[in-house]
């Protein structure tokens, strides 16, 4: 399913609901070996060729009143629900797996356009603070634990999220990067003040790429209206996106690629052979020329090239009917898959399991292996925040045990495939510099019901499964199976 990430009320393409309950876990110190039972399936990451692209390229398939954090970051620091986990004993990225990254949702400090489109001081925690406690299904909303509901251009905070990231086996992060090509308003980024303070007060100390979300925002609001054009779907548009070419406009796309360069030069960036990854968060063939002049500019500027992510989304229906059999579903998508897939929902009961299993005919992928595929893994979904409550949408609404599990059980199976079923361009799998990744959706996506952070429902057990998974595959090896 085609997944859109929409500032403020966003539609998802999947979504899982979590469920009532506190989870009694309270740190990552866990590192033991489990043997994990069922998985959810966020979002299957797959690569697509680049139209005009001929550097090297991978793609992924893979939220009441405003509140403004304004304290010290002492104060901050009281309220931040702590790592038990000293730094010493943190997990350290593991030579021969995936880096596994968590992408960041930046939507939680004072920002120009949103002041304009909402009124001074919005943030996307006014949606969650708004938020009924339950969806429509009865399972509980997750919300921040110790009601931390922080300020992200705060330096407190971002070192707090990065060290727990990394205590708990998270390599690195994906940021959201929102630019717009706007013929009527002066181009800049939005949402863009934790990434510039990052680079004056170095925090968070992590490992990162960038991924530019290149779609225009739009309304799903209910009971909100704005006078913009509407879109295909009937959604208001309330900012659009324009994709010039060198052609038409190349002094914009000039003036993107200097703002990226700071993060390029950076020495957290993470690169592949030298050049900077860089996410694109919707195949969009139109963007195509902004992309090719992204990476001469890169080239100019002393980089190989660019390393270009596409975004994709599919339910288990669409990888995988569930009128087709087993063997129907292998022949009926042998390129585009079958080849580069992390882990392959194929249960007929996909609806009841929603299950990331890693297929049956691993072995043969490497032999018919087009490109590099990166598998993204939901940690639940219920946007019922962006929404109201019959029309949220909502996937494994289960108990938090249940969607522990099932998040767990895919994260170790795509880790598992990654390691096991795949061949890279730098086969010793060296995480200081190789193209094998695994992404989570997401660290801290709350108005959508995907964060790793320790919230209200799940406790610490997201960050914990994630040690876990990486713990699973380091002590089986690749002759254990997760299905």
């Amino acid at each position: 399913m085609g997944r859109r990430l929409r500032l403020g009320k966003g539609k998802s393409p999947s979504s899982t609901t979590s469920s009532t309950g506190t989870s009694t876990s309270t740190s990552c110190s866990s590192y033991g070996w489990i043997k994990v039972l069922i998985g959810l399936v966020g979002a299957v990451v797959s690569i697509s060729q680049l139209i005009l692209l001929e550097g090297n390229k991978a793609a992924v398939s893979t939220s009441s009143s405003a509140i403004i954090d304004t304290t010290s970051a002492t104060a901050t620091q009281e309220k931040l629900p702590s790592p038990v986990l000293p730094s010493s004993v943190a997990m350290k990225p593991t030579k021969g797996i995936p880096r596994v990254l968590a992408i960041v949702f930046p939507q939680y400090h004072q920002d120009p356009l949103n002041d304009r489109l909402w009124g001074p001081g919005f943030t996307d925690w006014d949606n969650l603070r708004a938020a009924p406690l339950r969806n429509r299904l009865g399972f509980e909303i997750p919300r921040p634990l110790h009601s931390h509901y922080y300020d992200l251009t705060n330096a407190t905070v971002r070192k707090w999220q990065g060290q727990i990231a990394r205590q708990c086996g998270v390599d690195g992060f994906v940021f959201h990067h929102y630019w717009f090509y706007d013929k009527e308003e002066e181009q800049q980024p939005v949402l863009s003040a934790p990434l510039l303070a990052m680079l004056q007060d170095g925090q968070p100390d992590i490992p990162f790429f960038l991924n530019w979300c290149d779609s225009s925002w739009v309304d799903t609001w209910l009971g909100v209206t704005k006078k913009h054009t509407n879109n295909k779907q009937g959604d208001t548009v309330l900012q659009t996106q324009y994709f010039p070419d060198e052609n038409n406009d190349d002094d914009a796309i000039v003036a993107h690629y200097q703002w990226l360069r700071q993060f390029f030069h950076h020495p957290n960036y993470i690169k592949v052979a030298g050049q900077p990854v860089f996410m694109i968060h919707q195949r969009k063939p139109s963007s195509y020329p902004i992309l090719k002049r992204l990476r001469d500019l890169a080239v100019a500027d002393g980089f190989p090239s660019l390393y270009f992510i596409m975004g994709m989304s599919f339910t288990h229906a669409q990888l995988f009917p569930s009128g087709l059999s087993q063997g129907q579903r292998r022949d009926r998508y042998p390129k585009y898959l079958v080849n580069k897939t992390v882990a392959y929902p194929y249960p007929l009961d996909w609806m009841e399991r929603q299950v990331l299993q890693v297929p049956q005919w691993c072995s043969i992928d490497n032999e018919q292996r087009i490109d590099t595929e990166l598998p993204g893994i939901l940690t639940s979904f219920d946007n019922t925040p962006r929404r109201d409550l019959e029309s949220a949408h909502l996937w494994s609404a289960d108990e938090p045990d249940r969607v522990v599990q099932r998040f767990s059980q895919s994260l170790t199976a795509a880790i598992y495939y990654q390691t096991c079923c795949c061949l890279h361009d730098n086969d010793d799998n060296d995480n200081s510099d190789n193209d094998s990744f695994v992404l989570i959706n997401s660290m801290n996506e709350w108005a959508e019901g995907m964060s790793l952070e320790p919230s209200t429902v799940f406790g610490w057990r997201l960050l914990e499964a994630v040690q876990r998974a990486k713990a699973d595959v380091i002590q089986g090896g690749c002759n254990a199976r997760t299905t």
